[in-house]
């Protein structure tokens, strides 16, 4: 049986957080001496240092989503050509809500063709794709669910651990018995971190 805990850490709760990267429990380097405008604060999410992205993305999502909304499509083309910008895009998908659903739609766009096969495998922003692709679209997505978790399929083991957090995440909205055999697949993942969070998945479903 192998371990949840390492030398006294929390192995699953240390990757949940790494995968997930909530933007409010980071140490950031910087802080805003002057208000930003938000034109300011998208174009700092192509920002090479990414401590700055960082602090654009914790900033923006307190702003107005109709603001941020408008921005985003005057600089779409932009967006969907580079991979930093599309990572900060997902992960502020991540923390806001209030998008109308013309809005939506245009997420699901951008999310969508970071899941492409012109982007490596390797791509920081796949796993945060399918985790923003299941926190709107979790009826219609989860028939990926299965593509994303096999490992000939998803080579990169953070997006086969951002499908198993999204089934975590949506276990209402899923068929428990498609949930189960998914389960038992990512059970005997050959990524150790794979394995332990679908037993640890399959433990508390069981429970």
């Amino acid at each position: 049986k192998e371990e949840v805990q390492d030398q006294g850490v929390n192995l699953l709760e240390t990757l949940d957080s790494i995968i997930l990267d909530d933007v409010n429990r980071l140490h950031l380097l910087h802080e805003y001496d002057f208000c930003p405008t938000s034109d300011f604060l998208f174009d700092e999410l192509f920002n090479a240092d990414y401590s700055r992205s960082y602090l654009a993305v914790r900033t923006l999502i307190e702003r107005n989503s109709d603001n941020i909304w408008a921005i985003i499509n005057n600089h779409l083309n932009k967006l969907l050509k580079d991979y930093g910008g599309l990572y900060f895009a997902n992960v502020l998908f991540m923390n806001i809500s209030g998008f109308d659903s013309s809005n939506i739609t245009v997420i699901e766009r951008i999310c969508s063709s970071c899941l492409e096969l012109k982007w490596p495998d390797y791509m920081k922003f796949k796993p945060s794709a399918i985790l923003v692709l299941m926190k709107y679209f979790p009826e219609k997505y989860r028939v990926y669910l299965s593509q994303w978790i096999d490992e000939t399929k998803t080579t990169m083991w953070a997006s086969r651990y951002a499908a198993l957090i999204s089934m975590e995440i949506n276990f209402n909205n899923l068929i428990r018995t498609e949930v189960e055999l998914l389960l038992q697949k990512a059970s005997n993942d050959n990524h150790r971190f794979i394995r332990l969070k679908a037993r640890d998945l399959i433990y508390r479903l069981n429970d």
